[in-house]
């Protein structure tokens, strides 16, 4: 079989991006308490993090638990959504946040094995 290069919209359909780095993906994921994947979602390599985590969010249903993430995913409009499905976030503050809130840094640590796909 032979593949035509250069077709038109060819890399936005394979969520292929072009960025610093050069041509890459990214997998966003959520994974329930054991590491289990629950929803994955595509993009392009130049597209911030915090730009997937509504529309990954919004696959599978958050009320009651907690959302455990990077401090990337801290905007206000993530936290937010988050209040508003009636679920608790745990993320760190970044360095300059002007309006700091608690994080429960014990439970930001258990992310760490469950991120499967850094």
């Amino acid at each position: 079989m032979q593949v035509l290069k250069r077709a038109a919209n060819s890399e936005y359909n394979q969520f292929i991006g072009t960025s610093r780095g050069g041509k890459s993906a990214k997998i966003h994921a959520v994974a329930d308490d054991s590491g289990n994947s629950v929803s994955l979602l595509l993009s392009g390599g130049q597209v911030h993090d915090s730009k997937m985590a509504i529309p990954l969010l919004e696959t599978t249903n958050i009320a009651g638990s907690h959302v455990i993430a990077d401090r990337a995913y801290g905007t206000q409009k993530i936290r937010t959504y988050i209040e508003k499905k009636k679920a608790n976030y745990v993320i760190l503050l970044k360095k300059h946040t002007k309006s700091p809130w608690n994080a429960d840094w014990f439970l930001y640590k258990e992310r760490h094995w469950v991120n499967v796909f850094s």
